[in-house]
């Protein structure tokens, strides 16, 4: 049986994981200012995040379903190193091709480092609270960083000093690499061949996808969507900061209230506030509305997505589906701007709102169903 680990471990690893969220937490600013630059155009916003992030799932979920959670230190220390220089050749790179290669190589010591999050947060045993404090504090350093860049570094070295700046944060995760336990306890053993979630574990981690998704594409096209709107950058700027602000807000309110509120009733109560808010911007709302609905939004998503954790644990009780989970939302937050992109070059950007949508309505269908089949006896009530 596997011994749930100290708090002191669980600690030691979650910088790796709020690393890996401050960059997908700043991609809306570093990839919408590359287009600002002519580095990029509006369609490979939603290609740059979707290569990152779909690099970022697949490492870390064939990490978690074959790799032994052993030689952790050395594996994080790598990481990190690959991580702070590939961000630092950005800098160097003015046309597309090898600016989206970058953002998938990006990707890969990305999910390295996601992997041992997320392995220590699926041994815990309230996995909601950690996951709600991984978002909470990246948010929290992300919206410090994000003023910081925005009002000193980018308009001393342009988008650059951004890109400079999360190499930086790479490196600095090196001084945790010591605490890091050297080594995991093993799962319990699955009840499917090698290690794999059983079919409902599969649909939960599908669902976990679509939640995400529907979020991510909005999150991602911020900066188009305020320019659609008539906005200026500016409006922007400040719209991304407010939604950091809330996305703290949210992650915290999800830290307090975790394991004294069924995930069910987390999600399906995110998905209507949701609902509310996404057609506020296919109206091209003036800047005060725009940046209501910005901060709405950042709320919403980080109190809804540290809920996802026990949806994976009511469904596969052997926890191999958890470790899983944060694979599954991150390819939920490649999908969602691939999604996007694909929506944006037929319809318009008005037709993300509409994408969305269809991409919660899908996941709650998926959610639904998976919990009132459960035994009431495994409900995480």
């Amino acid at each position: 049986m596997t011994q749930a680990p100290r708090t002191g471990e669980v600690l030691a690893a979650l910088p790796f994981g709020i690393l890996v969220l401050i960059i997908q937490g700043l991609l809306p600013l570093l990839l919408g200012r590359l287009e600002a630059d002519h580095r990029l155009d509006a369609a490979e916003i939603g290609l740059g995040a979707s290569l990152e992030a779909t690099a970022i799932t697949v490492c870390s979920s064939l990490a978690g379903l074959f790799l032994a959670p052993r030689g952790l230190r050395a594996i994080a220390a790598s990481a990190c190193l690959s991580l702070a220089a590939v961000s630092l050749l950005t800098p160097w790179l003015d046309s597309q091709g090898p600016i989206l290669l970058t953002r998938a190589l990006a990707g890969i010591p990305e999910g390295l480092l996601f992997w041992i999050t997320l392995g220590m947060i699926a041994r815990t045993s309230i996995t909601e609270r950690w996951a709600a404090v991984v978002n909470m504090v990246s948010t929290l350093l992300s919206f410090a960083l994000a003023t910081v860049a925005t009002r000193f570094l980018i308009p001393l070295f342009g988008i650059n000093g951004g890109f400079v700046m999360v190499a930086s944060l790479s490196a600095l995760c090196l001084v945790v690499v010591p605490l890091v336990p050297a080594q995991l306890d093993p799962l319990p053993p699955a009840s499917t061949r090698m290690g794999l979630p059983s079919l409902r574990g599969w649909l939960a981690l599908l669902a976990t996808m679509l939640y995400t998704a529907a979020g991510m594409g909005i999150f991602i096209y911020l900066y188009p969507l305020a320019s659609n709107a008539g906005l200026s950058t500016s409006v922007a700027d400040h719209a991304l900061t407010a939604l950091l602000v809330a996305q703290f807000v949210g992650a915290l309110t999800a830290t307090v209230i975790a394991g004294r509120i069924g995930y069910f009733t987390a999600l399906a109560g995110a998905g209507l506030a949701y609902l509310c808010v996404w057609p506020i911007f296919g109206l091209r709302p003036d800047a005060r509305l725009f940046t209501m609905a910005a901060t709405a939004i950042g709320l919403i998503t980080f109190f809804a997505i540290s809920f996802l954790f026990p949806l994976a644990v009511e469904v596969d009780q052997s926890r191999r589906t958890a470790v899983q989970s944060g694979p599954a939302q991150m390819l939920g937050t490649a999908i969602g701007p691939l999604l996007a992109a694909a929506v944006v070059a037929n319809y318009g950007l008005t037709g993300v709102v509409y994408m969305s949508m269809v991409l919660l309505a899908a996941a709650m269908l998926l959610i639904t169903g998976l919990h009132f089949t459960t035994p009431r006896s495994l409900r995480l009530t």
